[in-house]
């Protein structure tokens, strides 16, 4: 692992030292916030040219997420990458930020076969023109919704969710009516409850707690959080429970603070998640049987992420460390929080860049520019308290989700049987297989704003036996599992 610089940086370093040596310790090394930012930006940098595409896929939605319009240009390059994992992930973030220059490569890409021969990749084209105001190709989507492939159905429902125009809750509610595969009926599910549909949004709560499935249960959870639903803050406090698995532990805490709220108990399992995850993996388990190399990687890529959802910039320090993992998802989600906590560094754009939706290119690490620190009680908490409260913020329409498998990706080796367990421990939850490339502390009250009285969700169809499949799409935030 390399060393990275850990230069005083004004009144934050003097702070961190000073609550320290009043507090009768040897003072911490101080902190540079400014360098961690870079080294973050570094991270990126270098994770667009990895030779692994989904590193440079998780990569450019880290930007898309973080610095939007500053890495357009980045869009853009890599709507010519030859991973069609890669390409879906650009025309997505261009949709997302509005990068209006790479419209031209679209419509390319939208008009010629031989240019974008995947049709996975399609739907986010036809997202990314929409965005940009161009309709034309909107309603091919229909068609796409039908496609004998999986990954294109799912792909398809997804634009139409997230283009928010109300004339897809017909076509999504048809398909869904002949749909078999479990995941692609999960997005459409989604997709109708970001489009206001209420029946969808608690079959939503019912996949958090109800599929056998953990790939089922990790989409659901941040959905619940995107779509906002009346019930999302009390049953994803209910999934923090000690005798859920860790990473739908994780990724409950994650949910909460993208509703933005503190949870102290989560803060507290993602940065042990982070620094140490096959320990809590076995404390999870209860030592009944040993977590798998895949299962610690998602959980210590899914603790990143949601750490930077939780508003306390101390987790900075423990994200930092992760800049050198060997996973190039884990750099990328690692550095995507850091640069979600340290906002500050990122210079803002120019009034006209924001009209037109065209940005120059972010600055270098080395031209990062000083800014004010932050309040200590906020940067500066040490690490191993919980957070602070941050304040409500709302959810970006693309997020970064908090799943933990991309599509497109080689098949993990199965687990092994799980030995017969206490009623106190979490039980190990079955996974879908993907296919080769290429293509969540006691229950809370619920909150003020719960019914006291809500409809019992439907519970999901009964588990069905799964092929050996891919799983959708790129569902970037849990990387490869």
């Amino acid at each position: 692992m390399s060393e990275r610089s850990w230069l005083p940086c004004g009144l934050a370093g003097v702070a961190i030292a000073a609550v320290a040596t009043l507090g009768g310790c040897a003072p911490p090394p101080p902190v540079n916030l400014a360098q961690i930012y870079a080294d973050a930006r570094a991270t990126l940098d270098r994770g667009l040219a990895d030779a692994e595409p989904f590193t440079r896929s998780h990569t450019i939605e880290a930007m898309a997420d973080t610095v939007g319009l500053h890495a357009g240009q980045s869009y853009e390059q890599a709507l010519a990458d030859p991973s069609p994992l890669v390409r879906f992930a650009a025309a997505m973030a261009i949709g997302d930020t509005g990068y209006s220059p790479a419209q031209t490569h679209l419509l390319k890409m939208a008009q010629d076969k031989e240019l974008e021969p995947d049709r996975r990749v399609v739907p986010s084209v036809i997202y990314a023109l929409y965005r940009l105001g161009d309709t034309t190709y909107a309603s091919e989507l229909y068609a796409l919704l039908f496609d004998n492939e999986r990954e294109v159905r799912a792909n398809a429902a997804l634009a139409m969710g997230k283009m928010q125009e109300p004339s897809g809750i017909g076509p999504l509610k048809t398909r869904m009516n002949d749909e078999q595969d479990p995941l692609v009926r999960l997005q459409i599910i989604e997709s109708l409850a970001m489009l206001g549909d209420s029946v969808s949004a608690l079959s939503l709560e019912a996949y958090t707690k109800k599929t056998p499935f953990m790939d089922e249960r990790l989409v659901a959870i941040p959905a619940m959080a995107r779509v906002r639903s009346s019930t999302a803050a009390h049953v994803l406090t209910e999934l923090l429970e000690s005798r859920q698995p860790p990473r739908v532990r994780v990724a409950a805490a994650g949910a909460l603070g993208m509703l933005g709220q503190s949870n102290p108990t989560g803060y507290t399992l993602c940065q042990a998640a982070v620094n140490d995850p096959r320990k809590v993996l076995d404390q999870g388990y209860g030592g009944r049987r040993a977590g798998s190399e895949l299962e610690v990687a998602s959980l210590q890529r899914l603790a990143a992420i949601s750490l930077g959802w939780m508003g306390n910039q101390a987790a900075v320090v423990d994200l930092h460390r992760l800049l050198d993992s060997r996973d190039g998802a884990i750099r990328a989600a690692a550095a995507m929080s850091i640069l979600r906590l340290l906002p500050g560094y990122l210079r803002p754009l120019p009034p006209s860049a924001l009209a037109t939706g065209q940005a120059p290119p972010a600055p270098a690490v080395s031209e990062v520019p000083p800014v004010p620190q932050p309040p200590p009680q906020t940067a500066l908490q040490p690490a191993s308290q919980p957070a602070p409260e941050p304040v409500p913020q709302a959810v970006p329409e693309r997020v970064w989700q908090l799943v933990p498998k991309p599509a497109w990706q080689p098949a993990p080796e199965p687990a092994s049987q799980p030995a017969p367990e206490a009623a106190s421990q979490p039980a190990p939850e079955p996974e879908s297989q993907p296919a080769p490339e290429p293509t969540s502390q006691p229950t809370s009250e619920p909150t003020e704003d719960v019914a006291p009285a809500e409809p019992q969700p439907p519970a999901p169809p009964a588990p069905t036996p799964r092929e050996p499949s891919a799983p959708l799409k790129l569902r970037s935030a849990g990387g490869k599992d």
